[in-house]
């Protein structure tokens, strides 16, 4: 017996009163006889092409569909469950097994045993370096696996997680109840909240707020690392999964049968964050521009110092990723660094055949800005920061975290002369470290 026909014969007089209703039912939520389950998110790295996939179960299939497109993208046993995308291949448990598909074929390319202590695995989750993160509903550990499988972080307040959302350097955790930060440099867990009753989906906004879908209450809210709370006000009636997509500002949800896309800048009712605004993460071809930060350097009792404020467009009364800029970057600093930013846009829209041999080679293909401010300082100082292209290696290397980024570093100099990087250094590290390489 079907759901639906379940359905029809337990609530038989009720239908009769109500034909209104069943045909509500019928046309959102088992058309096909399918009902929905969750959305994915495509795009695991800023580098790889934004899609939002639409996972609807039947009884004997598990469908994944793009956004807005009625064609089945590819067709999932009707058992796998927690899925998660990496580089073209949609993961997800069997049994005891981790199994990887081809989006493009459909075809099984990844099979990797769980770990033998997993015996109820609660969700799953991958990081940029396609490491993958494992729970189990009764285990206290969090098992990461890269080459082989580790109880890599172990807290009793691991226990009983659900949802699983990986973050930069943390690893968001959600029971029924609470939602808690693991720290992956240190594995220290921070308390975020336990006031929730039934968290039935978590997504990162453009803050790096969390926002949560809590499904007793039927209510959604947004909870940042310093604990703060707040209730938006959103239609959660049939709501079963959320995703924010970073770029767009734009909130999905999947309803029952439907999916529906909401400007979360109006949701939230934030008025520090303009249209007008040309720098954001971007992509063109496979680079993206993937975040910035200022560098602004000062002299304090003699001596050199340095304040580093992250952002496209840092503002100290403006929260960015769940912290305040310890200041506000200047008016000619922003010029400078919008200047740098549609540079770095034209560059990685036509690259030197130099840099394209770096990916070949295995570099990630992810950009970082950075634009140093000296217009404070009016005596001459040894160590000064030059404009230019480098590579930083993530050293060492973090679970989830991708290897390293391209710097593409700007200066605006003591006589407020915004100086970016020249082809003539760009080609000529390139080639540098192409043959270290």
């Amino acid at each position: 017996m079907t759901k639906f026909q379940s359905f029809l014969k337990k609530n038989y007089l009720f239908i009769v009163k109500n034909s209104t209703l069943l045909f509500f039912l019928f046309i959102t939520c088992c058309h096909n006889n399918t009902w929905a389950q969750e959305i994915l998110f495509y795009q695991h790295t800023p580098a790889h092409p934004q899609k939002i996939l639409l996972i609807t179960k039947t009884e004997n299939a598990t469908l994944v569909k793009e956004e807005n497109d009625d064609k089945t993208l590819i067709n999932l046993p009707s058992s796998i469950s927690h899925l998660d995308i990496h580089q073209g291949i949609i993961y997800g448990i069997e049994k005891n097994m981790i199994v990887g598909y081809a989006i493009a074929s459909g075809e099984i390319v990844n099979q990797i045993p769980l770990p033998l202590d997993v015996k109820k695995p609660s969700d799953l989750e991958i990081g940029f370096d396609g490491s993958l993160f494992v729970t189990d509903t009764d285990a206290t550990a969090v098992y990461v696996y890269k080459k082989k499988w580790e109880a890599a972080y172990s807290n009793p307040e691991i226990q009983n997680t659900n949802h699983l959302l990986r973050i930069r350097g943390a690893l968001f955790i959600a029971s029924a109840n609470a939602l808690k930060m693991l720290n992956l440099r240190n594995g220290e867990i921070s308390i975020l909240s336990k006031d929730f009753s039934n968290i039935k989906a978590i997504t990162e906004d453009h803050e790096g707020r969390i926002i949560v879908f809590d499904g007793d209450s039927n209510k959604l809210f947004r909870v940042a690392t310093d604990q703060s709370i707040e209730k938006l006000n959103f239609d959660t009636n049939g709501l079963m999964d959320i995703q924010f997509i970073p770029g767009e500002n734009r909130l999905i949800a999947f309803y029952s049968g439907t999916i529906k896309s909401f400007d979360y800048l109006d949701l939230v009712k934030e008025a520090d964050y303009h249209t007008n605004r040309i720098m954001q993460p971007v992509m063109k071809g496979k680079l993206a521009i993937s975040g910035s930060e200022f560098l602004i350097h000062k002299i304090k009792n003699e001596k050199q110092s340095l304040e580093v404020l992250e952002g496209f467009y840092p503002d100290k009364h403006v929260r960015y990723q769940s912290y305040y800029p310890p200041s506000t970057a200047s008016p000619e600093l922003i010029r400078c660094a919008e200047k740098s930013y549609q540079a770095l846009v034209k560059w990685i829209e036509n690259p030197p055949v130099e840099f394209n041999q770096t990916i070949k080679n295995g570099t990630p293909p992810l950009f970082w800005m950075m634009t140093n401010d000296y217009t404070s300082i009016k005596e001459s100082i040894e160590k000064k920061r030059d404009s230019g292209l480098w590579y930083w290696k993530r050293n060492p290397s973090l679970n989830g975290r991708v290897p390293g980024y391209w710097k593409w570093e700007a200066v605006l100099n003591e006589k407020c002369e915004c100086v970016l990087p020249n082809q003539k250094q760009v080609i000529e590290y390139l080639k540098e470290f192409t043959q270290k390489k």
